[in-house]
């Protein structure tokens, strides 16, 4: 949920404190939930699935991305030729996992770029999320985009994405929420699509599937999950009923100040979170951590 929850947050009509926003932020942490009722405005965090989900909206192909980017021809042509000759044949290899690009097999297989051949590239690498999201937007694009649309039972080719705002409304509020989906559409079905970032987001496909509302999408809408190797049907975890009890005890949470150890560590939410740079300083220590100032913490960054 990471990007587009804090997209959500940034919706000039959603009104700051809104139950509905309470529980998608208490359900992916508490610490980012207590930032934005002290008034800050979040960042928007970089996560390659919705980078190229960006691009593909826009007709942006891969190899268009990445000129304008700043890659070189001869870059292009090698080394992400090479990374996507690799995919193609470990697919073949291994028809019967899904991404198996994904498990840790493949790295056995595939060596990344080293500092060599990252040189001069990092300002480009940084239009796609930098090196770290270097491959996997790559893989975005050119695999994972099709197996989430055959998933759906759409044809590839044929298949448009855009982002669209959807309006939460249920019975427990009154004033709506906007919140942000994929919409999927191959000329006869459409689908909404929930990208999967952390557990809060299936709690976002329960309010979606419910008390969700769109003038351009006919009702009742089919939801997915959107998963790193797959899409699934959702399954709705609440009834409309504990829905709209989570939503009324939501506006009463009160605002605590932040534990002294980042909820997000332990689930890898932090990088994906907007206010990371308030939890975690350069060191890649939690800022409110004052137990253990001796222990370094391995973020990723």
């Amino acid at each position: 949920m990471g990007t587009m929850l804090f997209r959500s947050l940034h919706h000039r009509e959603n009104p700051r404190g809104h139950p509905v926003l309470v529980a998608l932020l208490r359900g992916f942490c508490y610490q980012a939930l207590y930032w934005w009722r002290q008034g800050v405005e979040p960042e928007e965090p970089v996560h390659p699935h919705v980078l190229a989900l960006d691009h593909i909206s826009q007709g942006k192909r891969l190899g268009d991305v990445l000129r304008e980017a700043g890659f070189s021809r001869e870059f292009i042509a090698q080394e992400v030729g090479r990374y996507l000759n690799a995919v193609d044949q470990f697919r073949g290899q291994h028809t019967g996992i899904p991404a198996p690009e994904t498990t840790p097999f493949f790295a056995r297989v595939f060596r990344g770029i080293g500092p060599q051949g990252r040189f001069g590239m990092d300002r480009a690498a940084e239009v796609i999320g930098g090196w770290e999201h270097f491959y996997e937007y790559i893989r975005t694009h050119a695999f994972l985009f099709e197996d989430w649309a055959t998933s759906m039972h759409m044809e590839p080719e044929k298949v448009r994405v855009e982002q669209q705002m959807v309006t939460i409304m249920s019975t427990a509020q009154r004033t709506p929420v906007y919140v942000p989906v994929w919409v999927w559409t191959d000329g006869h079905n459409v689908t909404v699509g929930i990208l999967y970032q952390s557990p809060a987001d299936l709690l976002l496909a329960d309010l979606v599937q419910f008390f969700g509302r769109s003038d351009a999408l006919p009702l009742p809408f089919p939801v997915w999950i959107m998963y790193p190797d797959r899409a699934e049907p959702h399954t709705p975890v609440l009834n409309s009923n504990a829905l709209t009890a989570l939503i009324r005890m939501s506006g009463t949470i009160p605002a605590q100040p932040p534990y002294p150890w980042p909820e997000g560590m332990y689930t890898g939410q932090c990088r994906v979170c907007g206010f990371r740079s308030l939890c975690w300083e350069a060191q890649k220590k939690p800022r409110t951590m004052f137990l253990f100032r001796d222990i370094e913490v391995d973020t990723g960054r």
